[in-house]
């Protein structure tokens, strides 16, 4: 083989080499790619083989300025989820108890030692801020809780851009569901076995710091008003079974102590949850045992009374100046702009549509909902259907037209004055505010709601469901006041 060949071969091989080395490399370049091996490695290994971590405990938590937050954005939350992931489970790292973990990952504490895991020591945590050009900035650190100070030497970053995917998630809320039960992250009325297994978890260890005594308990009789958590106790109660501290009573007579819980008001429809044993005989010795929680509970559902089918009554303010259906020239404007109807050939010579014109009397922000008539409440949406609320920018006094879902046209329309639970017509909603503060507030709570993005029926809230959601948005219209205002108009079904 000549030496000409030779080197066009090792050319060749240095070439391929290069072309299968360039998408490895690309492919590490992804914050998600770093998270699952070079970060995750670093931090096994420090929690694992440092000596400052031997026998402590840890939580993985999302961190904004420096300090646990739980109010964060989608990329953070499922960033950490990976790093928790990955190290749970090895050995040498004991991780806190958390109310948000998989039932197979929960430990019951059944002596003290498995409660002394639960006060954390270390906090590690990860931080990704926005950086200019769709990039980002992901720091990870450890916080010694005790001593409120980074621990020295532990750390890791990462800067480079973000795809589409993980722009989106960073621009999208959530709660971390690591603080459930804390007042940020309460629980709601459809996770009553979950609050009550972590209220649960609390009690055991609180009764198994008890150097001595024994409480014998009897089952507390709850309120009227706590119809919806008056089941709690009992299942508390079958929980912390198996304490030696605690036994619970044949008979009322043997007892001489109580379990009982009570819900205390907090804001609006935000509750503290106490349960309690509370002894009752003084000459005992007995110290009272309690924990408590966060729930919020929708008024409509603190009574053993159904909500009627009728009208909701919610304030308003002075932001609205005006609103009113308007015709809309045949565009593509007429089909919401939805990325799935711009290919409908139906659509392409479609008729003239529905508009909702509104016009503010100060800068805001615009959010339209519909009522579809025995279809329930539903936020309309963009061709985007994204997760979050959409809204319009309203400039004082200049109008802004939201197209209708709607196939033909109707002239008849009446202002409607109530939220209705049952509608006797099609109703669209706008709901103006002019404030920044107070618009986040809103759209968190408009999220909820299903999205309509086409021009297809969705099945929106309705009864109870729909009182409760109505009740909530009058706690917050009423917080707000006097940045919130809402106006409405019905019009026959056009479908």
């Amino acid at each position: 083989m000549s030496v000409q060949r030779l080197i066009g071969i090792v050319i060749a091989l240095i070439a391929v080499d290069l072309y299968v080395a360039e998408p490895a490399a690309a492919r590490e370049k992804n914050v998600e790619s770093w998270i699952e091996g070079e970060l995750s490695s670093y931090v096994a290994a420090q929690l694992t083989e440092h000596p400052r971590f031997k026998g402590a405990s840890v939580r993985f938590v999302v961190m904004h300025d420096g300090n646990p937050e739980s109010n964060v954005d989608e990329l953070s939350l499922k960033l950490r989820d990976r790093l928790e992931r990955r190290v749970i489970g090895l050995s040498g790292v004991d991780i806190g108890w958390q109310p948000n973990r998989l039932e197979r990952q929960r430990r019951i504490p059944t002596s003290g030692q498995d409660c002394r895991a639960d006060d954390v020591q270390y906090l590690i945590g990860i931080e990704v801020q926005a950086r200019a050009a769709e990039g980002a900035h992901v720091t990870v650190r450890a916080l010694d809780v005790i001593e409120q100070t980074w621990v020295s030497g532990f750390g890791r970053e990462w800067r480079g851009p973000l795809n589409r995917e993980q722009r989106r998630a960073l621009d999208r809320s959530a709660l971390d569901p690591t603080f459930l039960g804390e007042r940020g992250v309460p629980y709601d009325r459809t996770e009553i076995d979950l609050m009550a297994a972590h209220l649960a978890h609390d009690l055991r260890c609180a009764l198994m710091r008890q150097v001595s005594g024994e409480y014998v308990v009897t089952l507390a009789q709850g309120g009227a008003e706590q119809d919806e958590l008056a089941g709690i106790p009992d299942l508390v109660g079958n929980n912390v079974a198996g304490v030696s501290s605690l036994k619970f009573a044949v008979e009322d007579a043997q007892a001489n102590s109580r379990l009982e819980g009570q819900a205390h008001v907090v804001d609006h429809d935000l509750y503290q949850y106490w349960i309690t044993i509370t002894p009752t005989n003084a000459e005992d010795g007995l110290q009272p045992v309690s924990t408590s929680v966060y729930v919020r509970l929708p008024k409509a559902y603190l009574s053993a009374v159904p909500q009627p089918t009728g009208s909701v009554s919610i304030g308003a303010g002075g932001v609205l100046d005006a609103m009113r259906l308007v015709r809309l020239r045949a565009s593509r404007a007429c089909s919401l702009e939805s990325i799935t109807y711009r290919r409908n050939p139906y659509l392409e010579h479609r008729s003239d549509c529905l508009g909702l014109e509104v016009t503010t009397k100060d800068d805001a922000v615009v959010f339209v909902l519909n009522h579809q008539q025995n279809n329930g409440l539903v936020r309309l949406d963009d061709g985007d259907c994204g997760y979050r609320t959409a809204a319009k920018i309203a400039r004082r006094g200049e109008a802004i037209t939201v197209p209708l879902p709607t196939d033909l046209l109707r002239d008849a329309w009446l202002p409607e004055r109530q939220w209705q639970l049952e509608p006797d017509a099609d109703t669209y909603y706008a709901i103006a505010v002019s404030d920044s503060k107070a618009a986040r507030a809103i759209a968190s709570h408009l999220d909820r709601l299903p999205r309509r993005c086409s021009e297809s029926l969705r099945v929106g809230f309705e009864g109870r469901q729909l009182a409760a959601w109505l009740d909530e948005l009058a706690s917050a219209v009423e917080r707000w006041q006097p940045f919130v205002d809402w106006n409405a108009i019905k019009i026959k079904n056009v479908y």
